[in-house]
């Protein structure tokens, strides 16, 4: 997913909707900005501006045994589980019954 905001009020809009598209969809998302908007001394008024977006990052497993709001499971995760959405339900980190891995890209070691 690739954005690219037009002005410095899009830019307080378009990185919560990328944040709730990239997790829905789990997929990368990069956001484009170009230095007049970077360094620019333009200013936004407070009112256009929306300081509790909605979040809605998709289906995620909240509880131990696989489960989550939508979906029943036998107690096993799958990661890759086929779905009506097409999308798999991602389980978050510290729920219980779950492995959360961590790659560190500046080594070759994988934490658990």
């Amino acid at each position: 997913m690739i954005a690219a905001p037009v002005d410095i009020g899009d830019c307080f809009k378009v990185i919560p909707e990328m944040f709730n598209i990239v997790d829905r969809f789990q997929c990368p998302g990069i956001v484009l900005c170009d230095l007049l908007l970077s360094e620019g001394r333009l200013s936004v008024d407070p009112k256009d501006l929306d300081f509790a977006p909605p979040i809605d990052r998709g289906e995620l497993i909240t509880s131990g045994n696989g489960a989550s709001s939508g979906f029943a499971s036998n107690g096993g995760y799958k990661r890759y589980l086929i779905t009506k959405s097409g999308i798999s339900p991602r389980a978050i980190p510290g729920v219980p019954g779950h492995t959360t891995r961590l790659v560190l890209t500046n080594t070759t070691k994988t934490a658990y």
